[in-house]
């Protein structure tokens, strides 16, 4: 190329076109090196330059500038290169716009930058920007960073997988999805790869999906996200359910989170208010969900500790009298071994022994139900336990807690449940005469850990779990959609009203009066159930691993005569899943989706720590593992 000078008048007009120019070059670097985002959406190159030029700006500063800026911490906002969020609103879709996804994009991006974020923004995403907007997402986190999503528009679950569709998606059919939409699973990868040290996760994902018709699965909603370590996922409603697109500008959902995040206590209050205020607007219809942990603590804005008023100390006497006379006329045995456990040698040991034996025999008395009188041959033989009154979950001090174990009463009506566990030959039974073929069977077999991860093995059911089973074995590989179809055949066949048990009633049943981590009490050792015994709990001793299910009944019953209630396989209640315990665990779910379902006891293949009797885990009702059963119950 060439270029003319004809039009210049003269040689200082070209002087003054190249201090022009240096004036331009320099104003480039100063944008670079104060973290401007001038480039940072076109060119990568130029962000890492700018990110290289803010960091070298920040070991220059003096020792004056550092001490001036920890001085001003308790206002300042955080440095925005260690928090980046990706922020997404949907709303164009060609078969269901939605009014507010893009209202709610702009409000977030707003509210984030103004928290100190680094935000990318998306608004109505289409099929062609989902791989750059994922490499500019991922281009920016660093390890030890701060992570945040967002994202408002309609949400997919298939198979347990949740996907974010583009607003030009074509979706016909559920081969579509994939390739049409962000896989939750990406951004979780991305997450997980980037090391960050952090990462919050908000889904405003959860209304109805608008390709149903043309799905062989029924699902609304979304489902459980398997998330790396450090994560905290908030949906807009529990997982399996569906929220509404909103009224006013914003999603009610999305609309109490902005208010809130105007907030300086940790993000795990901040969303409980988040709830709290989605659930009173919404007349209880719609209940946000939270779950994941996270170590250390989080606020939108500089953490600022609560105010502690210095309250003079109480005399420990008075404290134990005051717990005694709140007990002292109590008919429930596990209030007296409360008080043993808290003040073994105290004032009131022997009163409170002596009630704990006065109680018992009432209070915890049981009975197994006459096999000749009362079941048939082909029936589970059933242990009846009283009606009652429990401590659910567990305090805040047992080992190994986890924090969907809300200590709680409950109390439960008389019922009865299963001295075992149902067997391989039970299941056979009823597969023989219905014809039966379970999800395992019917989706490429059933999950087992290869040494490295969970995987499918196409051989494995209920017929063969990769070891050798008799007739007394438990019944393994087995879905809740398995086992409530053996109900249903059980109840057809004789008449009766078995169902699963509620949560509730498990764990009742489970501690059989004990208030220990165990029924055992608060060791267990691998004579006492069936476990991988390699491990160990509080310094309990380890032993025998059999690396297999062993015939029910193989060890010893709890204190009710019920077998088996820690260890040997998990088993299936018929609760719906809930981290908070609002009354779920008391009644079996009414809901026909793939929502989570909570199971219990722990397994053969599992650690001691899970055999804590208010240790919960949770699966889809199509999810078959090689270690899941189930047992029955029966009002």
């Amino acid at each position: 190329m060439t270029t003319s000078t004809a039009g210049l008048k003269s040689l200082g007009q070209i002087e003054n076109i190249g201090a022009i120019m240096k004036k331009i070059y320099t104003l480039t670097l100063l944008l670079l090196g104060t973290g401007g985002l001038l480039f940072s959406q076109t060119t990568p190159v130029y962000a890492k330059q700018q990110k290289a030029a803010a960091v070298n700006k920040r070991k220059s500063q003096s020792a004056s500038e550092q001490n001036n800026y920890s001085a001003s911490a308790t206002t300042a906002m955080p440095d925005n290169d260690s928090r980046v969020a990706l922020v997404i609103g949907n709303s164009a879709y060609k078969n269901a716009p939605l009014d507010n996804p893009v209202n709610d994009a702009n409000d977030m991006s707003a509210k984030l930058r103004s928290l100190g974020f680094n935000v990318i923004e998306r608004k109505n995403l289409n099929m062609r920007q989902i791989g750059a907007t994922l490499r500019e997402f991922r281009s920016k986190l660093t390890p030890g960073a701060t992570a945040l999503v967002f994202y408002a528009g309609h949400g997919i679950q298939i198979k347990g997988e949740n996907y974010l569709p583009a607003v030009d998606a074509e979706i016909n059919s559920e081969e579509d999805v994939a390739n049409q939409s962000i896989a939750v699973k990406q951004i979780m990868d991305v997450l997980d790869e980037s090391k960050t040290r952090l990462n919050l996760v908000f889904l405003d994902a959860c209304r109805n999906n608008p390709y149903s018709r043309s799905f062989r699965s029924g699902a609304n909603g979304l489902a459980r996200v398997s998330a790396p370590s450090g994560t905290l996922i908030s949906y807009a409603t529990r997982p399996g359910s569906v929220a509404a697109d909103g009224e006013g500008r914003n999603g009610l959902y999305t609309s109490q989170l902005l208010e809130h995040m105007e907030s300086n206590q940790p993000i795990e209050l901040t969303l409980k208010e988040v709830v709290r205020d989605v659930k009173s607007h919404s007349q209880g219809k719609q209940e946000p969900w939270m779950e994941g942990s996270i170590e250390g603590n989080f606020c939108f804005k500089v953490c600022v500790p609560a105010t502690v008023q210095q309250v003079p100390a109480a005399d420990p006497a008075s404290i134990e009298l005051s717990f005694w006379n709140s007990i002292k006329d109590s008919r429930n045995p596990a209030d007296f071994q409360a008080y043993l456990d808290k003040y073994p040698n105290g004032q009131f040991e022997a009163l409170a022994r002596n009630r704990l034996n006065a109680t018992t025999p009432e209070s915890t008395k049981t009975q197994v139900v006459s096999s000749k009188e009362s079941r048939q041959s082909f029936e589970p033989e059933m242990v009846a336990i009283r009606e009652g009154c429990f401590l659910m979950g567990s305090p805040a001090t047992e080992k190994d807690r986890k924090a969907d174990e809300v200590q709680h009463k409950v109390c439960v009506s008389r019922f009865e449940i299963g001295k075992y566990e149902i067997t391989k030959g039970q299941f056979s039974a009823f597969v023989a005469e219905k014809n039966y073929q379970t999800d395992a069977e019917l989706t490429g077999g059933c999950y087992f850990y290869d040494g490295k991860d969970w995987v499918k093995n196409a051989s494995y059911s209920w017929r063969n779990v990769g070891f050798a089973q008799a007739d007394n074995h438990p019944a393994s590989c087995i879905s809740l959609n398995d086992a409530q179809a053996y109900v249903a055949w059980l109840n057809e066949k004789t008449g009766k009203a078995y169902h699963l048990p509620t949560e509730a009633q498990w764990e009742y049943a489970a501690r059989a009066g004990t208030t220990t981590a165990f029924y055992t009490g608060n060791c267990i050792n691998p004579n006492q159930a069936s476990y991988n015994g390699n491990f160990d709990y509080s310094n309990c001793g380890t032993g025998a691993h059999r690396d297999q299910s062993m015939p029910v009944g193989s060890y010893p019953a709890n204190p009710w005569g019920v077998y088996d209630m820690a260890g040997s396989v998990w088993e299936w209640t018929c609760s719906d899943y809930d981290p908070n315990y609002y009354g779920s665990e008391k009644s079996c779910s009414s809901s026909g989706a793939q929502t989570n379902r909570t199971l219990r006891g722990g397994s053969w293949f599992i650690d001691p720590k899970y055999l804590r009797s208010a240790n919960r885990d949770r699966y889809t009702p199509d999810y078959a593992i090689y270690d899941r059963g189930f047992r029955l119950a029966r009002f």
